[in-house]
This record gives C-alpha cells, sequence and structure tokens, in this order.
C-alpha cells in the first residue's frame, strides 16, 4: 500500500529514447526535478484506549443496625477506594511513515494506473488526516475525592423539647411565696433511636407502595401523577436505606496510548502503564503496580514474497514502485498474567517492502 503526494506532471514523446523510470528513497537534501513526483509508504499505529474506574465506598451511619431493624446483612462494613479495568479496546490506523518517503524519475514508458487504486488495492493516495499525533500519552485527569454526604438520618427534629415546671421563693412583706416559671428542657436522642425512625420510615415508604399498587389507598392517583409518586418514593426508599448499606461512588476515566510497531518492539511486549487496584495508575517503582503491557506477535508472509525486497525498505530501484504488503499480527494487552483485550490486525511496517511493475495496470 501506498500514498502518493504528486508534484508534478511528466509526458513522454513517441520517439524518445527508451529512459527507465527510476525510483530513489528521499533522503536528507534530495532535489526533485521537474517531471518528478513524490509518494509515501504507510505504516499503523495501534491506539489502546483504558476505560478505568475508581469505586470509592462508604458505609452508612447505621450499618449497625441493619439486621436488626430490618433484617438486611449485606451491606458495606468499612470505608475504601478501589480501582480496576472496566474497558479496554485496540484500534489500528494507517499514517504516512516519515522514513519512507520515495521521488519517481518517469521513464519512457511508464503506463501505471496508479493514481486509480485505492484503499482495497496496492497503493493508495494520500487522503486528508492521515497525518496525526503518534506516540501521545493522554494521562488520566485527577479529580478530587468526592464526598459521599447521608442526607436526611432523622425523619423528627433530632432532639426533644419538653416544656417544664418550675419554681422561685421571692419576698413579700408578708413572708415568702413561691412563683412558678416554665422552660424547655432539650433532650437530643441518640443514634439507635434515629436509625429506628429512619427504619421506621422506610417500612411506611415500601406499605404506602404496596397499598397504591392495590388499590387500597384512600386517595388514588392515577396517570402520570401516580408515575412520578411511585419514583419519588423509591427515590426516598433508596436514599434512606443507604442509610444503613452505605453508598458506592464511581468515577470512570479514559487513558490512550498510542504505540508504533517496530521489528525492535515485537521482541518484548511495550509497557503502556503500571496498574494498581488501590491507587489506579502508578510510576513504576510504586508498590503494587501489575505492568499493563502490549504484546504484538505478527506472522511471517510466504517464502515466495522474499527475493521481492528488504524489510528495511529498497532505497534505489528502476520500472518499479516500491511497496508494502502487510503482515498479519496478534495484538494482545495484558494485565500481569491476565489477558484483557486480543485483536488481529494489519501490520504494514512488519512486512514485506516489494515491487510493482510500472507497466502494471489494474483493472476497475
Amino acid at each position: 500500500m501506498v500514498w502518493f503526494l504528486v508534484l508534478g506532471a511528466f509526458s513522454t514523446a513517441c520517439q524518445q529514447p527508451l529512459i527507465p523510470t527510476r525510483v530513489r528513497r528521499v533522503v536528507a537534501e534530495q532535489e526533485v526535478t521537474a517531471g518528478s513526483f513524490v509518494y509515501v509508504l504507510p505504516r499503523t499505529v495501534v491506539r489502546v484506549s483504558m476505560e478505568i474506574t475508581r469505586h470509592t465506598e462508604r458505609q452508612g451511619p447505621f450499618h449497625e443496625y441493619r439486621e436488626q431493624f430490618l433484617n438486611i446483612s449485606e451491606g458495606i462494613d468499612a470505608d475504601r477506594v478501589w480501582w480496576n479495568i472496566s474497558n479496554l479496546q485496540i484500534e489500528t490506523r494507517q499514517e504516512i511513515d516519515p522514513q519512507q518517503y520515495y521521488v519517481v524519475d518517469p521513464g519512457t514508458h511508464m503506463e501505471s494506473n496508479y493514481l486509480a487504486l485505492s484503499r482495497a488495492g496496492l497503493v493508495l493516495t494520500a487522503e486528508e488526516g492521515v497525518a496525526g499525533e503518534l506516540g501521545t500519552i493522554h494521562p488520566v485527569p485527577r479529580k478530587a475525592d468526592v464526598p459521599l454526604f447521608f442526607p436526611g438520618q432523622a425523619i423528627v427534629p433530632p432532639q426533644d423539647v419538653t416544656l417544664e415546671w418550675s419554681y422561685t421563693i421571692e419576698e413579700t412583706d408578708s413572708g415568702f411565696v413561691r412563683v412558678p416559671f416554665s422552660y424547655e428542657k432539650v433532650r437530643y436522642r441518640d443514634k439507635e433511636e434515629m436509625a429506628l425512625e429512619a427504619a421506621d420510615f422506610i417500612i411506611r415508604i415500601r406499605e404506602r407502595r404496596v397499598d397504591l399498587l392495590d388499590g387500597m389507598a384512600g386517595e388514588y392517583p392515577d396517570g402520570k401523577a401516580l408515575e412520578l409518586l411511585l419514583e419519588e418514593m423509591e427515590r426516598a426508599e433508596k436514599e434512606y436505606l443507604a442509610l444503613f448499606t452505605g453508598k458506592i461512588l464511581k468515577e470512570t476515566f479514559t487513558v490512550e496510548y498510542d504505540v508504533i510497531p517496530t521489528t525492535a518492539s515485537i521482541q518484548t511486549a511495550t509497557i503502556l502503564c503500571w496498574f494498581s487496584e488501590e491507587k489506579g495508575l502508578v510510576n513504576e517503582n510504586e508498590p503494587g503496580g501489575i505492568p499493563v503491557a502490549l504484546d504484538i506477535r505478527p506472522e511471517t508472509l510466504p517464502p515466495p514474497l522474499k527475493h521481492f525486497g528488504e524489510e528495511a525498505g529498497i532505497h534505489d530501484t528502476t520500472d518499479c514502485l516500491v511497496y508494502r504488503i502487510p503482515d498479519v499480527a496478534l495484538l494482545r494487552v495484558t494485565n500481569g498474567k491476565q489477558t484483557l483485550a486480543m485483536k488481529r490486525a494489519l501490520i504494514y511496517q512488519l512486512g514485506e517492502t516489494v515491487c510493482l511493475p510500472v507497466k502494471l495496470k489494474m483493472e476497475k
């Protein structure tokens, strides 16, 4: 496959002597003469998109009473934060290989209709947007910890206010008299009383919902009013039930890595990042980190193609256009010994560089 960047037009006269077509690898400060054109070979970039999720667990303030008042044994018993890799995708795209530019000096009988070939063929014309950022790493955004609040811990005010009476002794002309006065006495409810009230409220919500669904309620709403009422009752029940079972907050982040496969990088797996279930993405030397790596295993092309070109590319040739036949490779992302994702893909730079005769024409 080849991308073409046409720099000039060329024409030949019928009676001119035979001049071979020359193809040269572009080197630094190489001049391109009038009538020549330049094309470039593609390379494959592997992008690994990884979603990681932070789970923040908070126990409810009444967690020790959930079994006593609601007969619930499941729930969060301790605050903790943990991470996991929730999704991972492997994608490939083709880009211009900056090391594989070729200049063509057309000969007398160059008849290839290379510009008519498409992505499905051996030659590919230049397309908008093929050159992009390579090897970029988008770090995970570090958000501040989001607090998990538990509003509405009490159905009634957390204190009892009673009116008490007392008296004072005052002296008068005839002696001493008792003068009564009143004052408010405040008693704050303890945690167990507040938990009992919250549990009773949950049970009343459930009973009211059953009455509505059975048609036993005194005032029976219908239509949209009933739907909204049931939704609000469900929301309130979950909010108060969380006082006993706890809450979980999930935050998802995306990190992307671009890898350009080379013959050297396929010898060993490429480490993308280090991941810890306790901290998420960590540095290499932090304890608990396990490497997330991309392993690329190419398949070998058929032997008859070996004599056409060299793996590093053809530098100078005549009467043929240099192009690449991609190799099929197995891409595998691992987290330690665990395989997270696998994909088979075409990798151009791992394939063979061969020649396309200049007189070859492709039928539509």
